[in-house]
């Protein structure tokens, strides 16, 4: 049975998981949904913060942030969005209160890559199959972007769990991936937690898009300092210090989640055309998403500075140019004959 204190949406949406699901945790946890726990921030008024991590989008090294600057812990999962307004909509004690950051794809494509190649987790992951690893960084990589391009794309092309995780060689399917996150339809409880794996069950980019500007808090891995202060303002609570830009003494966190991946300075501007077109192909729908999140992040600052009465973007560009300089572009593929 479902233990006593559960507010009724809860209990009605626990009662329709299946079975084997791990027992929800009180008091300390406000909102349960299978696996999903949100801790009771009593820092936090009547909201319970949130996180939905998109993987190499500096969402743990953002909550380390927040722990470190603003005394609270948050909440987080892999999970499909849409799957979490199923809490949104429970008769809860506190609201939840999401954020969500976003990359830039044509880094985070490459920083996917590099995780499976290099870092423990990637190494176990990818372990016994064929992910590639004999060669240079970017050559391995143009093999494993192909290895995608030669599958269906996805759209109503469903996959088991078990066909989609081989098909990732148990890692990240680079195709679209900010964009899965948000429209994958997978829920908790469901053969597939996590979206890392592309298994055709994803609703259209307009979807994703209106997330974009639902969510309470939209970021970009870009402006993690400045995405700090918008979030603490979002959510009610004093700035820290450092969010002003005419405090120069109190530094920014210096706690950061670091995988064990070596340095590296190349990008998608290395590959061959061919490798670039496949790149661009994958990164299509999420370079739209970004941009959009980004749109909405610099709006969020720039309204917050005003309503503060302090300079919390610090560099010289103006905001349209600043866009100008974030915003994702394609790389370019091969000249048409």
């Amino acid at each position: 049975g479902l233990p006593p204190g559960l507010p009724p949406g809860v209990r009605g949406y626990l009662r329709g998981l299946p079975p084997g699901l791990p027992p929800p945790v009180l008091p300390d946890t406000i909102i349960v949904s299978g696996d999903i726990r949100i801790p009771n921030c009593e820092l936090c008024g009547e909201t319970a913060p949130y996180h939905i991590h998109i993987p190499k989008c500096a969402g743990y090294t953002f909550m380390a942030w927040v722990k470190q600057s603003l005394n609270f812990s948050l909440g987080m999962s892999e999970h499909c969005v849409v799957g979490l307004q199923h809490l949104a909509g429970s008769d809860s004690r506190k609201r939840p209160f999401f954020s969500i950051l976003f990359r830039n794809p044509a880094t985070q494509i490459v920083s996917q890559f590099m995780e499976c190649r290099y870092d423990t987790w990637g190494i176990n992951r990818t372990r016994g199959t064929e992910f590639p690893r004999g060669g240079e960084d970017v050559e391995d990589f143009a093999t494993w972007l192909h290895h995608f391009a030669s599958m269906p794309n996805g759209r109503g092309e469903k996959r088991s769990y078990e066909e989609a995780y081989n098909a990732a060689y148990g890692c990240y399917d680079p195709r679209n991936m900010q964009r899965r996150y948000l429209t994958c339809v997978r829920s908790v409880g469901q053969s597939s937690p996590f979206p890392h794996f592309d298994m055709g069950d994803f609703l259209p980019l307009d979807t994703a898009v209106m997330l974009v500007e639902q969510l309470d808090f939209v970021g970009v891995k870009e402006m993690l300092r400045e995405g700090l202060c918008v979030y603490a303002a979002l959510l009610g609570r004093k700035l820290p210090l450092y969010c002003d830009c005419d405090d120069h003494v109190h530094p920014v966190p210096a706690v950061s989640h670091l995988h064990h991946i070596p340095r590296y300075e190349w990008g998608l501007g290395n590959l061959t055309c061919t490798a670039r077109t496949t790149a661009a192909a994958f990164i299509g729908e999420d370079a739209v998403l970004y941009n959009k999140a980004l749109d909405r992040f610099l709006n969020d600052l720039r309204r917050i500075e005003k309503e503060r009465g302090m300079r919390i973007y610090c560099g010289e560009l103006s905001y349209p140019q600043l866009f100008e300089a974030l915003q994702a572009r394609l790389p370019t593929g091969c000249p048409s004959s």
